[in-house]
């Protein structure tokens, strides 16, 4: 099969719109119901607690005052970040040149922060990830036969899923190491894939020697996008198989064997020396905040910004 491209996405504000460089809310292939609500019994306490509302993303506290983000997503210093009912300022944010990772300090203390996972052995793992953006839109048919649905309504509404991690890969010169999950149907309850909007959310993997989660991945883009047929019009979608449908420059072979579309994970695990020198002052930030909004009061929560979304296509070659 030929190399696939990826859609990267990002948002639009009401007063702006930011291009960048990727993913929307939780997509399942079970049910068109969203997980909504915090996650129970064994995912209890998973991540969601420490999934904070940046812009139309998600960004997760990794330290007492930084949290982790998609770099593509956009942002400035001095902008706000909504983690439960407390409001927090950006001061200063870090680019990896070599990732789509950014990290953002902030003008507090966070009450907690995520684990970050250290090792090197994530494939073959269940993870559960986090996401705002789209419902499941319109099914997509090749043949009569269903393969999955388009991106529908993007209410920006934080929800969950769960996915494998198959496999670790190198991106781009830009993107560096990242996680593959396919959108398969392999037994997992609460499946998932991720849309425009997603990015930034995290990924938690349970570390069976620590006994906790620890957050591994951030959500960075999705195969697509796809056409019904060589000549026909683009759209994104989540597709559990694509076969009959016109992507990478082919329709894919209909074959009894579905061809599920995936999604990627910027990897933190092989970034650590970035990340560890970002908090121990050994990198200079990227940009700074003016002094006269490092100490600014909360506002209240009313004061969030209504955001949408828009994704935006990065070929991939």
């Amino acid at each position: 099969m030929p190399l696939r491209r990826r859609i990267i996405a990002a948002a639009v504000f009401v007063a702006a719109v930011f291009f960048g460089g990727s993913a929307d809310a939780v997509i399942l292939r079970s049910t068109a119901t969203r997980n909504t609500i915090a996650p129970a019994g064994a995912l209890a306490n998973s991540g969601w607690q420490l999934q904070g509302r940046w812009r139309g993303f998600l960004g997760t506290p990794i330290s007492k005052k930084y949290f982790i983000t998609a770099g593509h997503g956009g942002g400035d210093v001095g902008t706000k970040f909504y983690l439960g009912a407390r409001v927090f300022t950006t001061t200063a944010m870090w680019d990896d040149p070599a990732t789509d990772l950014r990290i953002y300090s902030v003008n507090k203390t966070f009450d907690a922060w995520a684990p970050r996972y250290t090792g090197n052995r994530e494939a073959g793992k269940h993870a559960i990830i986090f996401g705002r953006g789209t419902q499941r839109g319109n099914e997509v048919r090749a043949n009569t036969i269903l393969k999955g649905w388009e991106w529908g309504t993007n209410d920006q509404v934080q929800s969950w899923g769960l996915n494998q991690i198959d496999q670790a890969i190198v991106g781009e010169a830009d993107e560096g190491s990242l996680l593959q999950s396919d959108f398969d149907f392999n037994g997992i309850t609460n499946e998932g894939t991720i849309s425009a909007g997603d990015s930034g959310g995290g990924a938690f993997i349970y570390n069976k020697i620590t006994a906790r989660w620890e957050l591994a991945g951030i959500n960075y883009s999705v195969d697509g996008p796809f056409k019904r047929t060589s000549n026909g019009a683009d759209f994104n979608a989540a597709l559990y198989d694509l076969g009959g449908i016109f992507y990478g420059g082919q329709t894919i072979p209909d074959a009894t064997v579905d061809n599920p579309s995936r999604f990627f994970l910027s990897r933190l695990s092989t970034n650590q020396s970035w990340i560890n020198a970002v908090f121990s002052g050994a990198l200079s930030p990227t940009a700074l905040a003016p002094p006269s909004t490092q100490g600014v009061p909360e506002p209240t929560i009313g004061a969030l910004m209504l955001t949408g979304g828009l994704a935006f296509l990065r070929l991939r070659k």
